[in-house]
């Protein structure tokens, strides 16, 4: 490699690899094992008790709500598939121990099971673990062949027998090492030593497999082990068989020869920039009620398709060129760098010069500067990285007016690399912001799979992991038996309420679709909007909208404003702007000194300047909406009135509005939305996995229907250390402006306070009970609400469970293939101690449904079954934008809107990068004490407001 900050080169260009990064290699990537991630939490923990601390108020014990009976309420029954699989374990025990491996080589030790979020450092600790493990498993200390021994390539192995012959009194700590000859084998002879050291964790204490009942509802005393041994030894065929499976963490795996297993070229296309989608499996193991339903309990596994994109193996030129079309062709942009830069920043390459391999590397940065430019100090000469290659090679660059490659290890050590003699490394997933609104297309009709056909694919992907094989030796022959027929479930669709409009008139509701129309009814509250303007923004490219279009629109916009009871006058004006940042600031700027008080934009699909608009709503607390060209000419020229109708709601509810309200009329639902019932989302949006040194922070966004009707969801958001996925930063502040609006609004407190939390798996159900429940409950006391009861409900769309209707007809409609909406499940697909529904309130009109899963963990009103699943599914009809229901109840709903728009406005004001500093500001970036500052609505003209509809 070339290091330009040194006074004299090493040599070679083209250095020898460490332990962890030689060669090429078609091993699994893996996540890491739990350990890092266990030490990442007690980390965030011992954080989160000291604010407690600060904050005077005690840590709770994490006890779960106790278990309700399911509930009866329903307009019909339904009988569904589930891709749940039932596994019969036998009576004996099994010994679980911690794994280290270490390489030492020149003076260095490399740990190979160290945690690394990078795709490819994963892939290849994970390959050598591997390698080194086969090539230690004939020793005695593992029981020989008489024994069978689960291990997860990382750090966790599990054992049917004691292992050391059971000669070790006390705690077992053994260190295997390797012979140079098996180094060598190994390709590692690079490597002087490598310690494979096993520690026993089990104590006296073993783990009986057939024991499925070690669940309590106190998550202090839970037990997460025997589905920890499931979740690794049904992944045993795949991680030793790297030829056929990628595994990554988390029980994702992908198939390495797809059509060896069944799939067609069509389940796994070739995406542009090169790409390509890649097909697999996402597993889990857990317990669930099982066919008996409720007093049973079952150890199960959870099958679901799963499709990613991933970076083809190419020459990262060839990359270039398919990244950026007119690459090369004269002078390149400072755009055409920053595309490069968004999509190859991270990933691992390796130069290849004459047929021969050389250094690998991780690429941090794109330069500006060529190789024709770009100079360094060679054998006492200053030379260009061009002429270095052509002394040393004898190479002769064809793109040495190209961009470089850059690679920084450390502050005083960035070496670059020409991208034609460069090859991007397999293996490697598309990371979030590596991801183009062109990929993501192309991603979306991959993955859109109907339920017949993601039964079928289901199916390929379970006989793909080899854990239905008789003849396997990790389950069938150890004694574990997978129930070949998936779970099936019985579900009630539950009845819809009604939904009211301006002087009480009522609409019919759809029970099959849940879906209404407005007729012609007006809204409950319609605004006025007397002081407004429009803009039709220009695009790069050619408009397709012209002034007297762009008119027409404006006034079917007016006349359906009107025919709702809102009373909308003439725009004070009305202009043509160019599509740049610094047009839409100066136009909001003069309009909000002009006193308007709603601007509406109709841009240019391409303009791409949404984030802009909402900054600069932020900076002059002017409301701003924006459409596409796009839809705006379908309402023009396809007469699309429906979608009209859809933007005219928007403005109504982003200027304080309220569009419609609803009503549940079966017996004993009266009191459902009764006053005095307070409901609360909260949400979190993460930037996703970064190497950068300053990760974007967490954003936290709210809503609570603390307007003066029951039915005004309006919100905020805040910001939070990066990767938190606890509330406590931000959640009393939260909590104490809830209280306080709603009193404001009210007049009086609430008397039970209903919570919508997202973002939380099973494993940080304690994490909430033990800290976010103490700051919610000290919140209320502080603000006056002495009396409210609490009652805290999960709400999870991230697992993998899917609900199909049993008698599935793979010629229908994607939208007739799925379950209806309303579809709710309280039984036998629930876990055995805990409060859980599956509650699918949406209708699915492509693909396979994806149904929330809510776990109610505290309840102070002893409420029933029935009432929190009614509560939750009328939640969803009161987003107010469209006449369907959503797939989250609006509380939460809306908190993720608020979320998200919290994430955009801080990618807006960090120049449209998502990173940030969570601790000191950046010329141009906002820390988290700035941003909490500066973009939430609180205290601005826009906080009583749901400016994010």
């Amino acid at each position: 490699m070339i290091d330009i900050n040194i006074k004299k080169s090493k040599g070679d260009a083209e250095g020898g690899s460490s332990p962890e990064s030689s060669g090429n290699s078609h091993t699994p990537p893996s996540n890491g094992s739990g350990n890092d991630d266990q030490k990442k939490m007690r980390k965030s923990l011992k954080k989160t008790t000291a604010k407690l601390k600060k904050l005077a108020v005690s840590e709770a014990t994490p006890i779960m709500a106790d278990k309700m009976p399911g509930g009866t309420l329903a307009a019909d029954e339904v009988l569904l598939a589930t891709n749940v699989y039932g596994i019969r374990l036998p009576p004996i025990p099994v010994f679980r121990y911690d794994v280290t491996v270490v390489a030492y080589a020149s003076r260095r030790m490399f740990e190979l099971t160290k945690q690394s979020r990078d795709d490819y450092r994963a892939t290849e600790r994970k390959a050598k673990c591997l390698a080194i493990f086969n090539a230690l498993r004939n020793d005695a200390f593992f029981g020989g062949e008489g024994n069978v021994v689960y291990y997860d390539c990382q750090k966790i192995l599990y054992s049917f027998s004691r292992l050391g012959n059971g000669e070790t009194q006390g705690t077992l700590r053994h260190v295997l090492t390797l012979s140079q000859e098996a180094l060598e084998s190994l390709k590692m002879g690079d490597v002087e030593k490598v310690e494979f050291t096993v520690s026993d964790i089990s104590g006296d204490s073993d783990l009986v497999l057939s024991d499925i009942s070690r669940i309590s509802s106190n998550l202090s005393h839970s037990d997460h082990s025997l589905m920890q041994f499931i979740d690794i030894a049904t992944s045993q065929y795949a991680l030793f068989h790297p030829d056929r499976h990628l595994v990554f963490g988390r029980g994702v795996s992908y198939l390495q020869k797809p059509w060896e297993e069944g799939f067609r070229q069509e389940d796994c296309p070739s995406l542009p920039e090169g790409k390509y989608v890649c097909v697999g499996t996402h597993k889990s193991a857990g317990r669930v009620e099982g066919p008996k339903g409720r007093g049973s309990c079952n150890a199960a596994i959870t099958i679901d398709t799963a499709k990613t994109a991933f970076h083809r193996k190419q020459n990262v030129m060839e990359k270039a060129f398919e990244i950026v079309p007119n690459f090369g062709r004269g002078y390149i942009t400072q755009s055409q760098i920053f595309q490069l830069r968004q999509q190859m920043k991270g990933l691992f390459a390796m130069t290849r010069i004459n047929g021969k391999n050389g250094s690998i590397f991780q690429i941090t940065n794109i330069s500006a500067q060529s190789a024709r430019e770009t100079t360094f100090i060679y054998e006492d000469v200053n030379v260009t990285v061009e002429q270095y290659y052509m002394h040393k090679y004898r190479l002769e660059l064809k793109y040495a007016q190209a961009p470089l490659l850059v690679s920084r290890k450390s502050p005083s050590h960035t070496s670059y690399f020409p991208m034609e003699i460069s090859y991007i490394l397999e293996n490697q997933r598309v990371q979030k912001q590596q991801q183009t609104a062109t990929q993501l297309k192309g991603m979306r009709e991959a993955c859109v799979i109907p339920p017949a056909k993601r039964l079928e694919q289901n199916s390929k992907n379970l006989l793909a992991l080899n854990i239905m094989n008789p003849d396997d030796n990790w389950i069938a022959k150890a004694g574990i038996r997978i129930i070949p027929k998936p779970l099936t479930v019985t579900g009630r669709v539950l009845p819809a309420p009604t939904i009211l409009y301006g002087g009480n008139i009522s609409t019919h509701v759809d029970q099959n679709k849940m879906a209404w129309t407005l007729g012609h009814n007006s809204y409950i509250k319609p605004v006025e909007v007397t002081r407004w303007a429009a803009y039709l923004v220009t695009g790069n490219g050619r408009d397709f909208m012209g002034e007297r279009e762009f008119r027409e629109f404006l006034s079917k916009f007016i006349q359906t404003g009107k025919s709702r009871g809102m009373y909308i006058a003439d725009p004070l004006d009305l202009n043509r702007i160019r599509s740049t940042v610094e047009d839409i600031d100066k136009t909001v700027r003069i309009a909000a000194r002009e006193g308007c008080d709603f601007l509406l934009f109709v841009q240019n699909d391409s303009a791409a300047l949404h984030n802009a608009i909402k900054d600069v709503e932020r900076k002059y607390e002017v409301v701003t909406q924006d459409v596409k060209m796009s839809t705006a000419m379908d309402v023009v020229r396809k007469k699309k009135w429906q979608t009209m109708e859809n933007i005219v709601n928007k403005t109504n509810v982003k200027l304080g509005g309220l569009n419609h309200a609803i009503v549940a009329t079966h017996p004993g639902a009266e009191k459902w939305f009764s006053d005095g019932r307070l409901f609360v989302g909260l949400s979190m949006s993460h930037s996703g996995p970064t190497s950068s040194a300053r990760p974007t922070p967490s954003v936290i966004g709210y809503a609570a229907n603390m307007g003066p009707s029951q039915f005004e969801f309006i919100g905020d958001f805040g910001f939070q250390t990066a990767g938190r996925t606890d509330n406590v930063e931000v959640l009393s502040e939260f909590m104490g402006k809830i209280f306080k609006h709603y009193m404001e609004k009210r007049g009086r407190y609430p008397t039970q306070l209903i919570i919508y939390r997202g973002g939380v798996s099973e494993g940080q159900f304690a994490m909430v009970l033990q800290y976010e429940v103490p700051l919610i409950r000290a919140a209320a006391k502080e603000a006056g609400c002495t009396d409210v009861k609490l009652t805290l409900i999960v709400a999870n769309r991230f697992h993998n469970v899917r609900l199909i209707p049993s008698n599935v007809n793979p010629r229908d409609r994607a939208s007739s293939q799925n379950i209806r909406p309303g579809t709710v499940v309280d039984t036998q697909l629930v876990h055995p101690a805990f409060s859980e529904f599956y509650l699918n309130s949406h209708r699915a009109l492509q693909g396979t449904a994806k149904t929330p899963r809510y776990t109610i963990i505290v309840d102070d009103s002893r409420f029933e079954m029935d009432e929190v699943e009614g509560m939750t599914f009328c939640l969803c009809f009161c987003h107010q934008i469209v006449a369907i229901t959503t797939s989250l109840p609006t509380p939460l709903y809306v908190a993720s809107q608020y979320a998200e728009r919290g994430r955009r406005l801080l990618i807006q004001r960090n120049g449209g990068q998502e990173t940030s500093s969570s601790s000191s500001g950046e010329a141009g970036h906002l820390d988290i004490e700035a941003a909490n500052k500066e973009l939430p609505y609180s205290g601005s003209r826009l906080a009583e407001l749901r400016v994010n509809a």
